[in-house]
């Protein structure tokens, strides 16, 4: 069973205190993809790739931060998580199931 994410273009930015905060691009359109645990990071960068439509030489880093509430004690000034591998797209798919237990 896949989850749904919000596909997002813009820039993290770190301020002088450490706290983390990222400002989209105005022009883009958002976009929602369907992500399953069992997708590769390969085949993930290939299907963002054709969701926004870039080209293979456009550079894709796909980053996030949890919500506020879940990066107890520091807040936004925990570091960001960076897909590298197939195992962070595993990762990041299950934080909602970790939530529930």
């Amino acid at each position: 069973m896949g989850r749904l994410f919000l596909l997002l273009q813009g820039l993290w930015t770190k301020s002088d205190n450490g706290v983390w905060s990222f400002e989209e691009i105005p022009d883009y359109q958002r976009e929602s993809l369907i992500i399953n645990k069992t997708d590769s990071f390969e085949g993930l960068i290939e299907r963002i790739r054709i969701t926004l439509n870039l080209g293979i030489l456009t550079p894709v880093v796909l980053t996030y931060q949890l919500p506020e509430w879940m990066l107890l004690p520091d807040g936004p000034r925990t570091p960001l998580t960076t897909l590298l591998v197939d195992k962070d797209v595993e990762t990041m798919t299950s934080v909602s199931d970790y939530m529930t237990e």
